[in-house]
């Protein structure tokens, strides 16, 4: 921990020096610009450029090409260059050296062209086919479009395959390890988590998604929250002169039945540029869990050995609609609006038997339970982006509104029987009925500058307002009335206020790359329960540097170390002190209490072009952890959220992005990982530990006769999380592909869970509990999906914006 905090110390130091040091510089330099086409001569639009040192290949910047194929670099010092450009389906092209002297102002470079080959053009474009997972600098992106087995599927079964991440039976996400994930959608933060979260990704068509980049050690740019990193989510647009429109059909068969219809499209014309899509998603979902709890002294004890079976019904609409107008080449502003309406019913029996000293006692517990869950979503952003000269920066400013209304009514039926009579001792009904409001409003200004030296200077502030309204009552029926169980009914009340500020330096100095930066976040957040007459405030002030150091050693080797500090605050929902009702000796609540978490990341990478490892160490306090506790007096046990003192994680990574053959490419990901949960709790010392192991393996297939294959295998060993330890972990899928059309018809057939192994098993042993649990999710089933596509089918992507409301919106939590 001393070691932490002086690396702190030097980091904002280096922060200091690096800003004296940047803006010591004048601003000069020469600005390199020139035009790119493809073979035919059309313009190259949003194709790779990069200008390369001619010494020794390093590359100095990157950009892309604007609609109209112009590039061009700034604040370039002299010495020796050539450029270097590339584009999906035509292959990399370069300029020959040229030498950039002193004292000039610009210069622009002839025109640079991609050469058509006719003989091995077919073989080109399979090449530059993107693979399902790949590695990049600081990143995992997966691209979603260019994956047969998630045709047809959701965002939540796209990112249980993806590398290093796992999905528990309380839906709580993690990479290698370590939960604390921050959502983004199209860059702008979800504000749900746990249930609610995976509830949204699981109606979320992968048909609508580009891809989704995964971001273990985020800088300064990104808001300080996401402890284990950030998940974007990148729905499908493009920014092309011309039009596109595609319609989507899936049908799936198997343990549940799907249909999910839906068409995007895009429209550009001189400054415009419209966008949209639209999807229905009517799916059902079924999940059996087992719990087996144990209560008492070894010599008298008593077993709850509970079986539970629930079927969904998700019936849902999610559109978006956008608009871009480009004001001139530089300055464009931007209009983007998102609904989805889902209407959940769910229905379910529990069993629950009562053992006396493992011999079945002579009384049965079984609850019906039956729900309606509506959730209704809107979205609105206002964004503008600006370029101010050839050495004014760019700027860019969201405005964000979001709103989310939940609510929820569960209808029980608990029966008390004799065994094995099964004659009813007791009866009894009752309801939750529960409802939730949030609003989240949120600004944000970004800056960038380029300075002389091979630096580039980025800043900005963020400011949000998030407002939440929940109330929950309880009812029981007796002689006919409902009656009000005011010890679990409750009101809570919740406003947060973030300030945010940040500034980042990146420098390039020969063979070494500088990254440094600083946030700063102030916090003050109202929460108060109507019912019990709680009220908690905070106003709490943090500061979070990061750095990096990229060394390129030679050519596809490269060597670097990366730090920064983060912070997860509580979800809104699990701050409510509502207490759920699940059966009556079992509960869920929330605990008003719950502490902001925070970790330090130290990162070690090497990469040598199909290897890539790397190495961390993080160290997490008040680590908030989904726990159990149990009170014996009344055989009652209760879920919640707690702080733990400390978790700690070390691992170490390799992945290989390899193309065997011509027809077999794979992305292989293998992770060792250690956890360790040490803490005082429940007047008891945890200490929680365990080595883990995990891999991740993609496989694509290019087969005679146009088609395409790919083959994906996830599996993790058993894992050490908050009190307790969860069984190994496996899951396989498949897919093929075919098109017809030149290429604007597709079909694919997906084979989800070949092996039928999405089990979530473990067990909590700590002081007097003793719990099994295991929880089984029926996602076997063929998925048939069929992709028409009308108009030009090879349109780029848009422009990506961050939103303001990027950090609160994965804070809400739709627990159904």
């Amino acid at each position: 921990m001393k070691l932490i905090k002086i690396t702190r110390s030097l980091l904002l130091t280096a922060l200091a020096v690096a800003w004296l040091f940047t803006n010591s510089f004048a601003q000069t330099g020469t600005s390199i610009f020139g035009r790119l086409q493809t073979s035919d001569g059309a313009p190259a639009a949003f194709a790779n450029v990069l200008l390369m040192r001619s010494a020794d290949s390093t590359m100095v910047k990157g950009t892309l090409t604007d609609s109209i194929g112009n590039y061009e670099f700034n604040r370039i010092i002299p010495g020796n260059y050539f450029v270097k450009a590339s584009l999906i389906g035509m292959g990399t092209t370069a300029t020959s050296t040229f030498v950039l002297n002193e004292n000039q102002a610009k210069m622009e470079l002839p025109l640079l062209q991609f050469y058509a080959n006719a003989l091995n053009l077919n073989e080109v474009t399979v090449r530059s086919t993107k693979p399902f997972i790949e590695r990049q600098a600081d990143r995992f992106v997966l691209n979603v479009e260019n994956s047969v087995v998630n045709a047809g599927g959701t965002v939540m079964e796209i990112l249980e395959k993806a590398p290093g991440v796992s999905v528990d039976n309380n839906d709580d996400i993690s990479i290698q390890g370590k939960q604390g994930i921050i959502v983004l959608i199209d860059g702008k933060q979800t504000p749900l988590t746990g249930a609610d979260l995976a509830a949204l990704l699981r109606s979320t068509p992968s048909q609508a998604v580009d891809k989704v980049e995964i971001i273990t050690n985020p800088f300064a740019k990104f808001d300080a929250a996401g402890t284990a990193g950030v998940i974007n989510i990148l729905y499908k647009k493009s920014d092309q002169q011309g039009y596109f429109l595609a319609f989507t059909l899936t049908r799936g068969a198997g343990w549940n039945e799907k249909l999910n219809p839906g068409v995007n499209g895009n429209f550009r014309s001189g400054k415009l540029n419209l966008f949209g899509n639209y999807s229905y998603n009517d799916a059902e979902a079924s999940q059996s869990f087992t719990l087996n709890r144990t209560i008492g002294e070894p010599n008298q004890f008593i077993v709850f050995d509970q079986y539970a079976n629930y079927r969904q019904h998700n019936r849902e609409h999610f559109a978006q609609f956008g608009a871009d107008f480009s004001l001139n080449k530089t300055h464009t502003i931007g209009f983007l609006s998102k609904g989805q309406f889902r209407e959940t019913d769910d229905a379910g029996q529990s069993v629950s038997d009562f053992l006396l000293n493992n011999e079945l006692a002579t009384n049965q517990l079984r609850v019906l339970k039956d729900a309606d869950s509506p959730l209704s979503n809107y979205a609105f952003n206002v964004n503008y982006r600006g370029a101010f000269g050839k050495t004014g920066g760019n700027l860019n400013a969201d405005a964000d509104y979001i709103y989310y209304n939940i609510k929820d009514q569960e209808n029980f039926a608990v029966s008390l029987l004799e065994f094995p009579s099964n004659a009813v001792l007791s009866q009894q009904q009752m309801r939750n009925l529960t409802g939730s409001d949030i609003r989240i409003s949120a600004f944000k200004l970004d800056y960038e500058k380029p300075l002389a030296g091979n630096a580039r200077l980025e800043a900005g502030l963020k400011y949000s307002l998030a407002q939440t309204e929940n109330d929950i009552q309880f009812d029981s029926l007796s002689n006919g009335d409902w009656t009000t169980d005011f010890t679990k009914t409750n009101a809570f009340e919740f406003d947060e206020k973030i300030a945010a500020g940040y500034l980042q330096i990146n420098k390039i100095s020969g063979k070494l790359e500088f990254r440094v930066g600083l946030r700063v976040e102030h916090t003050n957040s109202d929460g108060y329960s109507l019912i019990l007459d709680q009220r908690i405030k905070r106003d709490y002030l943090n500061w979070f540097p990061s750095a990096a150091i990229n060394w390129t050693l030679r050519e596809q080797q490269k060597l670097g170390i990366s730090y920064s500090r983060r912070i997860d605050r509580p979800s809104y929902q699990r701050l409510n002190p509502f207490v759920f009702f699940v059966d009556p000796f079992t509960f869920v609540q929330g605990n008003s209490f719950l502490q902001a978490q925070y970790t330090d990341n130290i990162e070690l990478s090497f990469s040598t072009g199909k290897f890539n490892f790397s190495a961390g160490y993080s160290h997490t306090t008040e680590a908030m952890s989904f726990v159990t506790k149990q009170i014996d007096s009344l055989l009652t046990g209760i879920a919640t959220y707690a702080n733990l003192d400390h978790l700690y994680n070390a691992y170490f990574n390799v992945n290989q992005q390899w193309e065997a053959t011509k027809w077999w490419t794979m992305f292989n990901y293998a992770t060792v990982f250690y956890n360790r949960n040490k803490s005082e709790f429940e007047g008891a010392t945890l200490d929680n530990d365990l080595i883990s192991f995990g891999l991740s393996m993609n496989q694509n297939f290019t087969l005679p006769w146009g088609f395409r294959a790919e083959l994906s295998f996830n599996y993790r060993s058993p894992m050490a999380a908050g009190i307790g330890k969860s069984k190994d972990f496996y899951l396989m899928n498949a897919g093929l592909q075919k098109s017809f059309d030149k290429n604007r018809l597709r079909v694919r057939l997906a084979f989800n869970d070949v092996l039928n192994s999405n089990i979530f098993q473990g067990r909590n042993q700590f002081q007097t509990q003793d719990l099994r649990f295991s929880a089984r999710r029926r996602q076997s089933r063929f998925l048939l999906t069929l992709t028409y596509s009308l108009g030009d089918n090879k349109l780029g992507n848009a422009r990506r914006r961050r939103s303001s409301a990027e950090d609160e919106t994965k804070r809400v939590i739709l627990d159904n």
